[in-house]
């Protein structure tokens, strides 16, 4: 089988999603310690007898949680997008059944399959995830020419990193939703340590 030739230059909201997609297992991490932190924090206020600890908890809450997603969503992608090499520039992925090249002006780089233990699918990226903790590599859906070469794209993906169901943990909606349940126990911790001063 021929090797599919894939090619784009990713904007910067692109090159954020995929830096985003491209690491679940970080992304699972990061919302289990955000959800864990805010029960840690209700309990705490909730037996506490000290209103003052518990305001100041509160506020140490709201400007961890807001640095967090500045970072997270915001500053580490963009300083991703300065800093690394090729990330600005067109580039041309050719998967094959050797290897996954990935070539920009500036970079080259060569994946073998043995990196990869499986292929995720979203609307506009292939994921491929590693197999050891390190960065997946991201493939824009829209750089393939063809239907065929995007079915020779999926055959070579079963054949070597088969493609499984998409991470609900990944999906902005689920990471969203629960940033607002940890905003709304925040806020209700807030009105109760009110109601309990008063």
């Amino acid at each position: 089988m021929d090797g599919v030739v894939i090619e784009y230059q990713l904007t910067f909201a692109e090159s954020r999603r995929a830096l985003l997609g491209a690491s679940p297992k970080t992304n699972r991490a990061l919302v289990t310690i955000m959800v864990g932190a805010e029960l840690i924090a209700a309990a705490s206020t909730i037996g506490n007898k000290d209103p003052t600890w518990s305001i100041v908890l509160a506020i140490v809450e709201v400007i961890v949680f807001a640095v967090f997603l500045m970072l997270r969503f915001w500053i580490v992608p963009m300083r991703y997008w300065r800093a690394i090499p090729g990330t600005q520039e067109p580039r041309t992925v050719t998967v094959g059944n050797r290897a996954i090249v990935s070539k920009s002006e500036s970079v080259e780089t060569t994946y073998g399959w043995s990196q990869f233990s499986s292929t995720r699918e979203t609307s506009e990226f292939f994921f491929l995830l590693p197999r050891k903790r390190a960065m997946g590599f991201a493939i824009a859906k829209r750089g393939l020419r063809s239907t065929a070469d995007e079915v020779r794209l999926r055959l070579l993906f079963e054949s070597h990193a088969p493609l499984t169901s998409e991470d609900p943990l990944v999906r902005r909606g689920l990471i969203v939703k629960l940033f607002l349940v940890c905003l709304i126990v925040m806020l209700s911790l807030l009105v109760y340590v009110e109601v309990r001063i008063s």
